[in-house]
């Protein structure tokens, strides 16, 4: 890896959640993502992504909706509209 490690905070986040037996693939593939993210587009870059990276494994812990909505409601296309506009902002 080319100039730099993930940040410790990133990485503290990624040990906290629970990954069972899947937690070391994860956590090798992070890393390597981090490492040609790094030589690619530079350390800064690499370390907001693999911010993402670990939020986005965060979110997809979070208990599934009960009551999905009903598709072409306006409540759930402003539900999809704010779920995409967060999804942009993390990228």
């Amino acid at each position: 890896m080319i100039g730099g490690t993930p940040p410790g905070l990133g990485t503290l986040l990624l040990r906290l959640i629970p990954l069972g037996s899947r937690r070391a693939e994860v956590e090798a593939d992070l890393l390597e993502l981090f490492g040609e993210r790094a030589t690619s587009r530079g350390l800064r870059y690499a370390r907001l992504r693999y911010y993402g990276d670990v939020l986005s494994l965060w979110r997809t812990r979070q208990a599934p909706v009960k009551h999905p909505p009903v598709i072409g409601s306006r409540g759930a296309l402003l539900r999809e509209v704010g779920q995409d506009l967060s999804y942009a902002l993390r990228l």
